[in-house]
């Protein structure tokens, strides 16, 4: 794990709603392997990761939000607004967000806790 995520992430709880939503939302496979070594190669990319699960952290914590349906529509509005912004990078013939990016990121670091 790289050292900003194991700050980052070293005081989350076991059953935190992020971790489990990581999770479920992110399959672990060599594309989405590869997309968290090109974003751990890439220290703006990684603190673009580290803002995004504050964000997401925060949805669940508002107004004591728990449904994972709220922090999905987070992730979609901001997964469309980096298509609409040109904030995209071109991986194996896929155009990937920012935030897809991200999260594919932050569920590798979390599955190698």
């Amino acid at each position: 794990m790289s050292p900003i995520c194991r700050a980052a992430l070293g005081a989350a709880r076991p059953n935190d709603p992020v971790d489990a939503l990581l999770t479920r939302l992110v399959p672990e496979n060599a594309m989405t392997l590869r997309v968290a070594g090109v974003v751990a190669a890439l220290p703006d990319a990684r603190n673009d990761a580290e803002v995004l699960r504050d964000g997401i952290a925060a949805v669940f914590q508002k107004d004591d939000v728990k449904t994972e349906g709220t922090a999905r529509a987070f992730l979609d509005w901001h997964i469309r607004s980096d298509f609409d912004e040109g904030r995209t990078m071109k991986m194996d013939g896929w155009h990937l967000s920012k935030t897809e990016m991200g999260l594919m990121f932050l569920a590798s670091e979390y599955r190698s806790r």
